[in-house]
């Protein structure tokens, strides 16, 4: 016999699985599923919230099964080293007890009865639905063979974690002094399967039914392209230095193919074969060239000695800014990153007047200003997002805030 704590794991391993199974099939039968009648679908959710309870109860109720040692306490003795039946048929002497012998045989009588129920019910069911099915359409009479088909599986459930582990306790009494047999092995720990019947019932159901496995199959593949999508967009975003904006796009664009992504967004790969293969990019000329032609004009404002110089500059480096945007896509984004702060600012001001004033056909609901997020600045300090961001917040047409997808992009919407 296992030990108590044993198998109390056991037990509580059961009440896991079944918690977990009935639970999804609970959330797939009222959310997901749509084939199923709704009296159908009421009777899988109440069989399943009895599951939960069948298997919680064993768990509640196994500590008030525990004797705390008062035989040991009373009498001296260790309960598990003491060979007992709760029903024994035959006294000291040989002789039968009556009283034992009909209550061993009135649970032979209800675990036969449970039989013999599931066999007329299941003949009687096949033979009508055979008859009545001729009345339903093609995907209906599957589906109804599909439940039939589950019905019979079910009921290998309670022959394996119900009546297997309780055979040897209502048998052994009877047969063993009759084959005279000595018997020694301990059985307490088969009832530990008991716990795994709920679970079994809703496995076995969400297996055989299609529209489940359909759902399941549908649930699991959306969850592992949703967490490829994520790594490769990490990737795309890794390598070409473009924000997660720019990438999706490009990477839904392409249906989901990294090195057309790559070329998309202005860079190559070049492979190379062998144990110790890497991918090499080159970043796209056209961002490239804008870079270097802003630096340029970064440095030119350092040394300007007076403010109709900066002025200049400032007008070339707008011009430049507003050239770059108009050539990339989508229409609706617009890069500020090597902008200062009062070009960027005067910049997203055009832009949002701008939009107020287009049809409403060609009119977007909403833009995108991509500011970063102060990771370039020597200070950390997002400045050109702050001062577009309070400059915006004084119109009454429009409302921007920080994108919550990219903290380095302000996402203005049109009332």
């Amino acid at each position: 016999m296992l030990p108590f704590e044993t198998a109390g794991v056991f037990t509580k391993t059961g009440f896991c699985i079944s918690f977990l199974a009935n639970f999804i099939l609970i959330y797939l039968t009222i959310f997901h599923v749509k084939q199923i009648f709704i009296t159908y679908k009421r009777m899988v959710v109440y069989f399943a919230v009895v599951g939960i309870l069948f298997s919680g109860l064993e768990v509640v109720a196994r500590p008030f099964a525990h004797n705390f040692k008062g035989v040991f306490t009373a009498y001296g003795l260790v309960v598990s080293e003491v060979p007992k039946f709760i029903m024994a048929p035959y006294d000291s002497d040989g002789r039968i007890k009556i009283e034992s012998l009909q209550n061993i045989t009135v649970d032979l009588f209800l675990v036969c009865s449970h039989y013999l129920v599931i066999l007329y019910c299941g003949i009687k069911m096949h033979f009508n639905m055979k008859k009545e099915l001729k009345k339903f359409s093609a995907p209906q009479r599957k589906l109804q063979r599909q439940f039939f088909k589950a019905l019979v599986i079910q009921s290998l459930g309670p022959t394996i974690f119900l009546v297997l582990p309780a055979s040897p306790v209502l048998l052994t009494p009877v047969i063993a002094p009759l084959l005279n047999v000595q018997v020694h092995w301990k059985t307490g720990w088969m009832f530990s399967l008991i716990g795994l019947y709920p679970p079994f019932d809703s496995i076995a159901f969400m297996i055989i039914v299609a529209e489940y496995k359909k759902v399941i199959k549908k649930n699991l593949e959306m969850s592992t392209r949703k967490h490829r999508d994520q790594k490769s967009g990490d990737f795309l975003r890794k390598r070409t230095g473009h924000d997660t904006l720019t990438v999706n796009e490009a990477y839904r664009e392409n249906q989901g193919n990294v090195s057309k992504a790559l070329k998309s967004l202005g860079h190559e790969t070049t492979a190379s074969y062998g144990v110790h293969s890497t991918t090499h990019l080159r970043p796209s000329h056209h961002e490239n060239a804008h870079f270097l032609e802003m630096s340029k004009l970064h440095e030119k404002l350092k040394t300007a000695n007076s403010s109709t110089e900066v002025q200049k500059i400032e007008v070339e480096m707008y011009e430049k800014g507003k050239k770059f945007n108009e050539s990339r896509s989508p229409p609706n984004r617009y890069d500020l990153h090597y902008l200062t702060v009062n070009v960027a600012v005067r910049y997203a001001l055009e832009v949002v007047e701008k939009e107020k004033k287009e049809k409403k056909e060609k009119k977007h609901k909403e833009i995108l200003l991509v500011t970063g997020n102060g990771n370039r600045s020597v200070d950390g300090i997002a400045a050109i997002k702050n001062a577009v961001l309070r400059d915006l917040g004084w119109l009454g047409y429009c409302t921007a805030k920080k994108d919550p997808r990219n903290p380095g992009v302000v996402l203005v919407k049109f009332k």
